[in-house]
C-alpha cells in the first residue's frame, strides 16, 4: 500500500528510502510554513534547555548566523543541519517539524474554565445528575466530572455529546455568556465527529483553499491539516478553533446544526 511522504511525494514511487529522500530533497521542498515551524521548535527548545544561539551553534557545529536565521524562518536548512541541531537540543528531527504546543496542543485554561462553569450550570439547571446526562448519551459520569472540575478541555466528540446530552447547542458550551436556561431548538440534529471534518473540509474547498494554505493560515504542518480532514479521530476544541480562524467562519457555523 502507498504510503504518503511530505509535500505529496510518494514513497512507492521512487527507489530511495523515506530518510534518503528528506536528505537529498530537503533543501529544496521545505516550504515557508515548515521552516515557520521549524524555526518556532528550535526557539522554543532552545529556551527550555537554557540555551543562548551562541551555545546551540556550538553544540550543534553549526554558525551562528544559521541558528539565528533559522529561529526567524529566513533560511532553507539542509537535513543534515536539522539533524544536528535536533541532536544538539536532545531532541527527534520530527518534533522539530512539528507545530509546537502553543497553536494546536496547548491547553486553553481560560476555555477549560468557561466550558466547565456552563455544563455544570446546564445540568443543574436541568435537574441531572452527573450520571444522568451521561446515560442520555452513552458517555461515562467521568466525562462530566472531568469537565466540571476544569481538570481537562472536552474533546470535540465529548463535547458535541455533551451538548446533546444537555440539550444546548454544542458552540454555546464555549461561550462566556452563555444562557443555561436556553435550550436547542426543538428537532435538532446533532453532528457526529465525522461531520463536522467534512464541514471543514468543504469550506475550505469552498473557499478554493489547498490544504497547505489553509494549515499556513492555522499555522500547522500541512499534515496536521490532512490528519483533521482525513481521520475520524477524535481532536481537541482549540483545534477546531484554530482550524475555523483560518478559514474566517465562526465555530458555531461548523458545529450547530438548525432543524
Amino acid at each position: 500500500m502507498s504510503k504518503n511522504c511530505p509535500w505529496g511525494l510518494k514513497s512507492d514511487s521512487i527507489s530511495v528510502s523515506y530518510g534518503t529522500l528528506y536528505s537529498h530533497f530537503w533543501w529544496t521542498i521545505v516550504p515557508d510554513t515548515e521552516l515557520q515551524i521549524i524555526g518556532r521548535s528550535i526557539r522554543r527548545l532552545r529556551k527550555e534547555r537554557k540555551l543562548s544561539q551562541t551555545q546551540l551553534a556550538e553544540l550543534a557545529d553549526v554558525g551562528l548566523m544559521t541558528i539565528s536565521l533559522l529561529e526567524n524562518g529566513a533560511n532553507n536548512p539542509r537535513f543534515s543541519t536539522i539533524e544536528a541541531l535536533a541532536n544538539a537540543l536532545n531532541t527527534k528531527v520530527a518534533a522539530l517539524c512539528s507545530a509546537d504546543p502553543a497553536t494546536s496542543h496547548r491547553t486553553d485554561e481560560a476555555l477549560k474554565k468557561t466550558v466547565g462553569k456552563n455544563v455544570l450550570a446546564r445540568r443543574e439547571f436541568l435537574g441531572l445528575s452527573r450520571k444522568e446526562a451521561a446515560e442520555r448519551v452513552d458517555l461515562i459520569q467521568q466525562n462530566f466530572s472531568t469537565v466540571e472540575n476544569c481538570t481537562s478541555l472536552p474533546k470535540l466528540g465529548n463535547l458535541l455529546q455533551i451538548a446533546q446530552a444537555l440539550e444546548v447547542q454544542p458552540s454555546w458550551l464555549l461561550d462566556k455568556d452563555f444562557d443555561p436556561n436556553k435550550s436547542a431548538p426543538t428537532g435538532v440534529v446533532y453532528f457526529s465527529i465525522r461531520e463536522v471534518f467534512r464541514r471543514i473540509q468543504k469550506e475550505r474547498e469552498r473557499q478554493n483553499l489547498s490544504v497547505a494554505r489553509a494549515a499556513q493560515l492555522a499555522g500547522w504542518h500541512t499534515s496536521q491539516w490532512y490528519r483533521l480532514e482525513s481521520s475520524a479521530r477524535d481532536v481537541s476544541v482549540v483545534v477546531a478553533q484554530g482550524a475555523c480562524r483560518a478559514l474566517a467562519v465562526e465555530l458555531s457555523a461548523i458545529l450547530n446544526k438548525t432543524p
